[in-house]
């Protein structure tokens, strides 16, 4: 990617957020919007983190970059109209993103190649799992790669947004950051026979706050790279996300199976950069 090219997309997200707050009709609505651009820079930061861990050129740090300031920039429409994250409620956000960025025609200075990279890594950023890849070219390993780096850069923030949730007291905790889940014990069967196979769990499965957790956790089976498991690790978002109320022995048991997961995964970061 040429970089005035990147710096031209980078002025229109800039622009695109300051018009959504702008137009924003209540204090609820930009704080919501707010929440959306502060989360897409800070997976920005991932996956430049991410990227350079790889050793990637310039050209692809930046398409890296294009990703993710694009991943959730569907979030914006999407809360104006319907006033819920939640696609199951609303609309398919990655779908939407990818979309926008089409019909804005921003990266027409791009070759096809790359433009598909960028569409199709928004569009399928959010999936359950992964689409099998079938770019034109010969270009499969890399929209692989991007789509992967998103989802892992996606997931980092993801976790940080919550822990910061979860440390305050439950009092101050609002309810539709977590779905207006009940904070009671107990956990749905499903979601720890997820745990068992290690896979994640689905949210149609999820029934209360300890099942949320759970859900969280069991990301770490969609991780992509080493130095995912180790940012993990070094924030330490599993400790907070993990603390279970009134656990059964089975649910200590699987969170400290992931725990050992997410060690053995970022020792072998460690062990790449020694």
């Amino acid at each position: 990617m040429d970089r005035k090219l990147f710096k031209k997309i980078k002025l229109w997200f800039d622009d695109y957020i300051k018009e959504y707050l702008e137009m924003a009709p209540d204090e609820d609505v930009r704080a919501h919007f707010k929440l959306k651009a502060e989360h897409t820079l800070k997976v920005e930061e991932n996956i430049i983190r991410l990227s350079d861990s790889l050793c990637l050129n310039e050209g692809d740090k930046d398409i890296a970059r294009v990703i993710a300031l694009f991943h959730d920039i569907g979030r914006f429409p999407q809360y104006l109209q319907y006033r819920t994250f939640r696609d199951a409620d609303s609309i398919n956000h990655g779908l939407l993103s990818a979309e926008i960025v089409e019909n804005s025609g921003i990266l027409n200075g791009l070759p096809l190649s790359e433009r598909s990279i960028i569409i199709e890594s928004i569009k399928f950023h959010n999936a359950l799992k992964a689409p099998t890849v079938t770019s034109p070219q010969g270009a499969e390993l890399a929209q692989s790669l991007f789509l992967k780096l998103i989802r892992d850069a996606d997931k980092l923030d993801i976790w940080r947004v919550f822990s910061e949730y979860f440390r305050l007291p439950p009092e101050q905790r609002p309810s539709g950051a977590v779905l207006n889940l009940p904070d009671n014990g107990g956990v749905s069967e499903e979601v720890l026979h997820a745990l068992r196979e290690r896979r994640m769990a689905l949210l149609k499965d999820v029934r209360n706050q300890n099942d949320f957790r759970l859900l969280m956790l069991s990301w770490v089976f969609d991780l992509n790279f080493p130095l995912s498991f180790r940012i993990l690790k070094e924030r330490d978002y599993f400790s907070i996300i993990g603390d279970i109320k009134d656990p059964s022995a089975e649910v200590v048991n699987l969170i400290r199976e992931v725990r050992q997961y997410i060690d053995s995964e970022a020792l072998r970061s460690t062990q790449a950069i020694g």
